[in-house]
Protein backbone atom coordinates (compact mmCIF):
# COMPACT_ATOMS: atom_id res chain seq x y z
CA UNK A 1 0.00 0.00 0.00
CA UNK A 2 0.82 3.40 -0.95
CA UNK A 3 1.80 6.51 1.55
CA UNK A 4 -1.78 8.05 2.62
CA UNK A 5 -2.54 11.27 0.70
CA UNK A 6 -0.81 10.54 -2.57
CA UNK A 7 -3.43 10.04 -4.76
CA UNK A 8 -3.74 9.30 -9.08
CA UNK A 9 -5.30 13.24 -8.99
CA UNK A 10 -1.86 14.45 -7.41
CA UNK A 11 0.60 12.05 -9.66
CA UNK A 12 -1.33 13.16 -12.44
CA UNK A 13 -0.76 17.01 -11.40
CA UNK A 14 3.01 16.52 -11.23
CA UNK A 15 3.55 14.92 -14.59
CA UNK A 16 1.19 17.47 -16.27
CA UNK A 17 3.53 20.33 -14.58
CA UNK A 18 6.86 18.33 -15.40
CA UNK A 19 5.22 18.07 -18.55
CA UNK A 20 4.84 21.66 -19.39
CA UNK A 21 7.99 22.64 -18.08
CA UNK A 22 9.72 20.66 -20.36
CA UNK A 23 11.12 17.79 -18.08
CA UNK A 24 9.64 13.88 -19.10
CA UNK A 25 7.86 13.01 -16.22
CA UNK A 26 9.66 10.30 -14.31
CA UNK A 27 8.67 8.10 -10.80
CA UNK A 28 11.62 9.93 -8.98
CA UNK A 29 10.32 13.31 -10.94
CA UNK A 30 6.95 13.15 -9.63
CA UNK A 31 7.73 11.77 -6.38
CA UNK A 32 10.40 14.65 -5.60
CA UNK A 33 7.85 17.40 -6.60
CA UNK A 34 5.05 16.01 -4.12
CA UNK A 35 7.92 15.39 -1.30
CA UNK A 36 6.41 11.98 -0.17
CA UNK A 37 4.92 8.70 -1.51
CA UNK A 38 7.28 5.41 -2.56
CA UNK A 39 8.08 4.55 -6.37
CA UNK A 40 5.78 1.47 -6.10
CA UNK A 41 2.79 3.54 -5.67
CA UNK A 42 4.03 6.24 -7.90
CA UNK A 43 5.34 4.18 -10.28
CA UNK A 44 1.39 2.05 -11.77
CA UNK A 45 -0.11 5.03 -11.23
CA UNK A 46 2.29 7.51 -13.66
CA UNK A 47 2.02 4.46 -15.93
CA UNK A 48 -1.67 4.72 -16.24
CA UNK A 49 -1.47 8.69 -16.60
CA UNK A 50 1.19 8.25 -19.32
CA UNK A 51 -1.34 5.97 -21.14
CA UNK A 52 -4.12 7.85 -20.94
CA UNK A 53 -1.85 11.22 -22.03
CA UNK A 54 0.02 9.24 -24.56
CA UNK A 55 0.60 11.82 -27.15
CA UNK A 56 1.41 14.87 -24.76
CA UNK A 57 3.73 12.21 -23.27
CA UNK A 58 5.65 11.60 -26.78
CA UNK A 59 6.27 14.58 -27.65
CA UNK A 60 7.73 15.43 -24.81
CA UNK A 61 10.17 12.80 -24.54
CA UNK A 62 11.51 12.69 -28.20
CA UNK A 63 10.90 16.24 -29.52
CA UNK A 64 8.78 15.06 -32.45
CA UNK A 65 5.42 15.45 -33.79
CA UNK A 66 2.78 12.66 -32.83
CA UNK A 67 2.30 11.98 -36.30
CA UNK A 68 5.76 10.68 -36.79
CA UNK A 69 5.73 9.14 -33.98
CA UNK A 70 2.78 7.44 -35.14
CA UNK A 71 4.30 6.32 -38.24
CA UNK A 72 6.72 4.87 -36.65
CA UNK A 73 5.22 3.19 -34.40
CA UNK A 74 3.08 1.41 -37.04
CA UNK A 75 5.98 0.32 -38.78
CA UNK A 76 7.54 -1.04 -35.37
CA UNK A 77 3.89 -3.19 -35.40
CA UNK A 78 4.44 -4.26 -38.63
CA UNK A 79 7.97 -5.48 -38.64
CA UNK A 80 6.84 -6.81 -35.33
CA UNK A 81 4.68 -8.83 -37.12
CA UNK A 82 6.74 -9.86 -39.84
CA UNK A 83 9.03 -11.07 -37.24
CA UNK A 84 6.12 -12.87 -35.27
CA UNK A 85 5.11 -14.80 -38.64
CA UNK A 86 8.60 -15.24 -39.40
CA UNK A 87 9.46 -16.67 -36.55
CA UNK A 88 5.83 -19.04 -36.49
CA UNK A 89 6.86 -20.05 -39.87
CA UNK A 90 10.00 -21.16 -38.76
CA UNK A 91 8.41 -22.74 -35.76
CA UNK A 92 6.02 -24.85 -37.70
CA UNK A 93 9.11 -26.04 -40.10
CA UNK A 94 11.06 -26.72 -36.97
CA UNK A 95 8.09 -28.88 -35.81
CA UNK A 96 7.55 -30.79 -39.45
CA UNK A 97 11.26 -31.74 -39.13
CA UNK A 98 11.09 -33.14 -35.51
CA UNK A 99 7.82 -34.99 -36.39
CA UNK A 100 9.60 -36.39 -39.73
CA UNK A 101 12.51 -37.25 -37.40
CA UNK A 102 10.74 -38.69 -35.32
CA UNK A 103 9.02 -41.23 -37.85
CA UNK A 104 12.28 -41.83 -39.25
CA UNK A 105 13.51 -42.98 -36.15
CA UNK A 106 10.43 -45.37 -35.80
CA UNK A 107 10.87 -46.30 -38.93
CA UNK A 108 14.50 -47.56 -37.96
CA UNK A 109 13.28 -49.14 -34.95
CA UNK A 110 11.18 -51.21 -36.67
CA UNK A 111 13.36 -52.33 -39.57
CA UNK A 112 15.54 -52.94 -36.44
CA UNK A 113 13.22 -55.72 -35.49
CA UNK A 114 12.60 -57.04 -38.78
CA UNK A 115 16.23 -57.64 -38.76
CA UNK A 116 16.60 -59.16 -34.93
CA UNK A 117 13.79 -61.43 -36.21
CA UNK A 118 15.56 -62.35 -39.42
CA UNK A 119 18.51 -62.96 -37.75
CA UNK A 120 16.89 -65.25 -35.17
CA UNK A 121 15.37 -67.03 -38.10
CA UNK A 122 18.76 -67.73 -39.55
CA UNK A 123 19.74 -68.77 -36.70
CA UNK A 124 16.68 -71.38 -36.27
CA UNK A 125 17.57 -72.20 -39.92
CA UNK A 126 21.28 -72.86 -39.21
CA UNK A 127 20.54 -75.13 -36.18
CA UNK A 128 17.93 -77.17 -38.01
CA UNK A 129 21.23 -77.71 -40.58
CA UNK A 130 23.48 -79.10 -37.63
CA UNK A 131 20.40 -81.81 -36.91
CA UNK A 132 19.53 -82.74 -40.02
CA UNK A 133 23.43 -83.39 -40.37
CA UNK A 134 23.44 -84.96 -37.35
CA UNK A 135 20.38 -87.47 -38.40
CA UNK A 136 22.04 -87.93 -42.16
CA UNK A 137 25.38 -88.93 -40.55
CA UNK A 138 23.71 -91.54 -38.95
CA UNK A 139 21.98 -93.15 -41.58
CA UNK A 140 25.04 -92.82 -43.33
CA UNK A 141 27.02 -94.52 -40.55
CA UNK A 142 24.30 -97.34 -40.94
CA UNK A 143 24.76 -97.30 -44.82
CA UNK A 144 28.21 -98.37 -44.44
CA UNK A 145 27.74 -101.15 -42.25
CA UNK A 146 25.25 -102.41 -44.55
CA UNK A 147 27.72 -101.84 -47.31
CA UNK A 148 30.59 -103.99 -45.16
CA UNK A 149 28.07 -106.55 -44.49
CA UNK A 150 27.44 -106.99 -48.33
CA UNK A 151 31.06 -106.86 -49.42
CA UNK A 152 31.65 -109.93 -46.42
CA UNK A 153 28.33 -111.23 -48.64
CA UNK A 154 29.97 -111.03 -51.85
CA UNK A 155 33.32 -112.32 -50.85
CA UNK A 156 31.76 -115.11 -49.57
CA UNK A 157 29.87 -115.59 -52.78
CA UNK A 158 33.09 -115.47 -54.72
CA UNK A 159 34.42 -117.78 -53.11
CA UNK A 160 31.84 -120.33 -53.62
CA UNK A 161 31.20 -119.54 -57.43
CA UNK A 162 35.46 -120.39 -57.52
CA UNK A 163 34.68 -123.76 -56.19
CA UNK A 164 32.29 -124.76 -58.24
CA UNK A 165 34.38 -123.10 -61.31
CA UNK A 166 36.88 -125.52 -59.84
CA UNK A 167 34.21 -128.41 -59.88
CA UNK A 168 32.94 -127.67 -62.71
CA UNK A 169 36.77 -127.84 -64.79
CA UNK A 170 37.37 -131.17 -63.20
CA UNK A 171 34.25 -132.55 -64.36
CA UNK A 172 35.00 -131.32 -67.59
CA UNK A 173 38.64 -132.88 -67.67
CA UNK A 174 36.58 -136.32 -66.46
CA UNK A 175 34.27 -135.87 -69.28
CA UNK A 176 37.00 -135.55 -71.75
CA UNK A 177 38.64 -138.45 -70.13
CA UNK A 178 35.74 -140.47 -70.48
CA UNK A 179 34.91 -139.79 -73.71
CA UNK A 180 38.26 -140.21 -75.05
CA UNK A 181 38.42 -144.11 -72.87
CA UNK A 182 35.17 -144.75 -74.42
CA UNK A 183 36.20 -143.95 -78.58
CA UNK A 184 39.23 -146.53 -77.02
CA UNK A 185 37.13 -149.03 -75.95
CA UNK A 186 33.47 -148.77 -77.36
CA UNK A 187 32.76 -152.15 -78.04
CA UNK A 188 34.63 -153.74 -74.87
CA UNK A 189 33.84 -151.68 -72.38
CA UNK A 190 29.99 -150.85 -72.71
CA UNK A 191 29.18 -151.54 -69.09
CA UNK A 192 32.14 -148.97 -67.85
CA UNK A 193 30.74 -146.42 -70.16
CA UNK A 194 27.35 -146.59 -68.64
CA UNK A 195 28.58 -146.68 -65.27
CA UNK A 196 30.66 -143.44 -66.28
CA UNK A 197 27.64 -141.89 -67.46
CA UNK A 198 25.86 -142.74 -64.42
CA UNK A 199 28.43 -141.25 -62.73
CA UNK A 200 28.35 -138.08 -64.60
CA UNK A 201 24.26 -137.90 -64.21
CA UNK A 202 25.25 -137.67 -60.24
CA UNK A 203 27.94 -135.03 -60.52
CA UNK A 204 25.42 -133.25 -62.92
CA UNK A 205 22.55 -133.54 -60.50
CA UNK A 206 25.05 -132.43 -57.77
CA UNK A 207 26.16 -129.07 -59.85
CA UNK A 208 22.33 -128.45 -61.05
CA UNK A 209 22.29 -128.49 -56.64
CA UNK A 210 24.62 -125.96 -56.30
CA UNK A 211 23.50 -123.92 -59.43
CA UNK A 212 20.53 -123.61 -57.60
CA UNK A 213 22.12 -122.59 -54.17
CA UNK A 214 24.25 -120.21 -56.11
CA UNK A 215 21.08 -118.83 -57.84
CA UNK A 216 19.48 -118.23 -54.28
CA UNK A 217 22.14 -116.58 -52.78
CA UNK A 218 22.62 -114.42 -55.73
CA UNK A 219 18.40 -113.36 -55.33
CA UNK A 220 19.27 -112.74 -51.27
CA UNK A 221 22.62 -110.71 -53.22
CA UNK A 222 19.68 -108.70 -55.47
CA UNK A 223 17.38 -107.96 -53.00
CA UNK A 224 20.07 -106.68 -50.75
CA UNK A 225 21.31 -104.42 -53.22
CA UNK A 226 17.81 -103.80 -53.88
CA UNK A 227 17.39 -102.17 -49.86
CA UNK A 228 21.26 -100.26 -50.48
CA UNK A 229 19.72 -98.70 -53.94
CA UNK A 230 16.18 -97.64 -51.98
CA UNK A 231 18.60 -96.15 -49.23
CA UNK A 232 20.41 -94.57 -51.76
CA UNK A 233 17.69 -92.93 -52.99
CA UNK A 234 16.57 -91.91 -49.84
CA UNK A 235 19.92 -90.88 -48.74
CA UNK A 236 19.98 -88.68 -52.71
CA UNK A 237 16.12 -87.81 -51.94
CA UNK A 238 17.62 -86.27 -48.47
CA UNK A 239 20.24 -84.34 -50.57
CA UNK A 240 18.10 -82.86 -52.88
CA UNK A 241 15.96 -81.35 -49.88
CA UNK A 242 19.51 -79.86 -48.35
CA UNK A 243 19.79 -78.29 -51.50
CA UNK A 244 16.97 -76.66 -51.74
CA UNK A 245 16.76 -75.13 -47.83
CA UNK A 246 20.41 -74.27 -49.12
CA UNK A 247 19.22 -72.32 -51.56
CA UNK A 248 16.60 -70.62 -50.17
CA UNK A 249 18.90 -69.60 -47.27
CA UNK A 250 21.09 -68.26 -49.80
CA UNK A 251 18.39 -66.12 -51.29
CA UNK A 252 17.65 -64.96 -47.72
CA UNK A 253 21.31 -64.65 -46.59
CA UNK A 254 21.43 -62.40 -50.03
CA UNK A 255 18.28 -60.14 -49.55
CA UNK A 256 19.65 -59.73 -45.52
CA UNK A 257 23.47 -58.33 -47.18
CA UNK A 258 21.22 -55.47 -49.47
CA UNK A 259 19.56 -54.89 -46.22
CA UNK A 260 22.73 -54.75 -44.25
CA UNK A 261 24.27 -52.52 -46.57
CA UNK A 262 21.13 -49.35 -47.04
CA UNK A 263 21.04 -49.46 -43.40
CA UNK A 264 25.15 -49.72 -42.58
CA UNK A 265 26.02 -46.44 -41.59
CA UNK A 266 23.03 -46.23 -39.05
CA UNK A 267 23.18 -49.76 -37.41
CA UNK A 268 27.21 -49.66 -37.68
CA UNK A 269 27.20 -51.22 -34.17
CA UNK A 270 25.62 -54.25 -35.13
CA UNK A 271 28.33 -55.46 -37.96
CA UNK A 272 29.86 -58.24 -35.27
CA UNK A 273 26.32 -59.90 -35.40
CA UNK A 274 26.09 -60.02 -38.82
CA UNK A 275 29.39 -61.10 -39.63
CA UNK A 276 29.09 -63.51 -36.97
CA UNK A 277 25.83 -64.79 -39.12
CA UNK A 278 27.76 -65.08 -42.18
CA UNK A 279 30.41 -67.31 -40.42
CA UNK A 280 28.02 -69.47 -39.10
CA UNK A 281 26.41 -69.74 -43.08
CA UNK A 282 29.66 -70.45 -44.39
CA UNK A 283 30.13 -73.19 -41.79
CA UNK A 284 26.74 -74.78 -42.80
CA UNK A 285 27.90 -74.54 -46.27
CA UNK A 286 31.54 -76.38 -45.48
CA UNK A 287 28.83 -79.31 -43.90
CA UNK A 288 27.05 -79.60 -46.68
CA UNK A 289 29.98 -79.81 -48.90
CA UNK A 290 31.09 -82.71 -46.56
CA UNK A 291 27.45 -84.28 -46.92
CA UNK A 292 27.96 -83.79 -50.40
CA UNK A 293 31.38 -85.72 -50.65
CA UNK A 294 29.82 -88.75 -48.41
CA UNK A 295 27.14 -89.36 -50.37
CA UNK A 296 29.82 -89.31 -53.64
CA UNK A 297 31.72 -91.59 -51.90
CA UNK A 298 28.68 -93.73 -51.15
CA UNK A 299 28.10 -93.68 -54.99
CA UNK A 300 31.62 -94.95 -55.76
CA UNK A 301 30.89 -97.82 -53.47
CA UNK A 302 27.74 -98.25 -54.83
CA UNK A 303 29.05 -98.70 -58.32
CA UNK A 304 32.13 -101.13 -56.91
CA UNK A 305 29.23 -103.03 -55.77
CA UNK A 306 27.60 -103.07 -59.00
CA UNK A 307 30.50 -104.29 -60.12
CA UNK A 308 31.32 -106.95 -58.35
CA UNK A 309 27.57 -108.27 -58.72
CA UNK A 310 27.87 -107.92 -62.81
CA UNK A 311 31.69 -109.72 -62.31
CA UNK A 312 29.45 -112.46 -60.43
CA UNK A 313 26.49 -113.01 -62.49
CA UNK A 314 29.09 -113.40 -65.88
CA UNK A 315 31.54 -116.28 -63.88
CA UNK A 316 27.72 -117.93 -63.08
CA UNK A 317 26.46 -117.28 -66.94
CA UNK A 318 29.67 -118.80 -67.51
CA UNK A 319 29.30 -121.76 -65.38
CA UNK A 320 25.48 -122.28 -66.41
CA UNK A 321 27.19 -122.23 -70.42
CA UNK A 322 29.59 -124.77 -69.14
CA UNK A 323 27.00 -126.90 -67.54
CA UNK A 324 24.54 -126.63 -70.77
CA UNK A 325 27.89 -127.54 -72.46
CA UNK A 326 27.97 -130.93 -70.58
CA UNK A 327 24.34 -131.85 -70.79
CA UNK A 328 24.86 -131.34 -74.77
Amino acid sequence: MGRPGVTYREVAEAATQLTQQGHIPTVDGVRARLGTGSKSTIGPLLKQWKAQHAARVSESETGLPVELVAAVKGLYESLQQQAQSQMDTVKEETQTQVEAAREAQAAAEARQRELERALEAKEAACAQLDAEKATLKVALEDTQRVQLTVQAEAAGLRERLEDRTQVVQDLKHQWAQAQANLEHYRESIRAQRLQERADARRQLQQLEQALKESRAENQAFQATYGRLEKEQIRLQAEWDQLHTEKTSLSEQVEQLNQKLEQTQQQWAEREGRYQTLGQAYQEAIAKVETHKKNLLEVEKQKARTQEKMETLIAALQKAEDKIDGLQS
